[in-house]
């Protein structure tokens, strides 16, 4: 089965952000690689997001018939610019740029592990936090400041950024 999942409510902009969160997570990030795993056929049984298409791809894909979208789909859903790995998932994260920004894209049928993984309540396996924390202090660091970084009892990491102002 393929079940194709995309995230729009994280703004992913900052590649090395992404990098870091990646590896602060334990997650492999395979900078250019340009297929993800997944089932790998597009059975049609749901309707990927709008976010996947540009306004006349979408146009297209409305016009289609469901045989037409499974060959679509199938034929054009896989590819990527870059692939994040996470242990013991069979399937992978693509990363694709569109409109400013890299939307991750995935598989969740229940095979492939992601599923458990990549939840909204989880915030993505943690990568919205993640993806927080890194971009921060990428900020900070590109401006010369020093940052630190407190792992809460509750999860929550608390970064705080020395703009050299006079202490913390």
């Amino acid at each position: 089965m393929s079940h194709i999942v995309t995230c729009s409510a994280v703004e992913l902009r900052d590649l090395e952000a992404i990098k870091r969160a990646c590896q602060r997570l334990g997650w492999v990030f395979h900078f250019g690689q340009e297929t993800f795993r997944w089932y790998g056929v597009f059975l049609g049984d749901t309707e990927p997001s709008k976010d996947l298409f540009t306004e006349e791809e979408w146009s297209a894909w409305q016009a289609m018939t469901a045989e037409q979208r499974r060959d679509w789909m199938t034929t054009h859903f896989g590819k990527c610019q870059h692939a994040i790995s996470i242990p013991n998932c069979a399937y992978e994260v693509g990363l694709v740029y569109k409109q400013g920004r890299w939307l991750p894209l995935w598989d969740s049928w229940q095979s492939g592990g992601l599923d458990k993984v990549l939840t909204p309540e989880s915030g993505l396996g943690g990568l919205a936090q993640a993806y927080a924390v890194e971009k921060i202090k990428l900020d900070a660091e590109s401006r010369g400041w020093s940052w630190s970084e407190e792992v809460l009892d509750t999860g929550k990491v608390c970064v705080r950024v020395n703009t050299g102002g006079g202490g913390w």
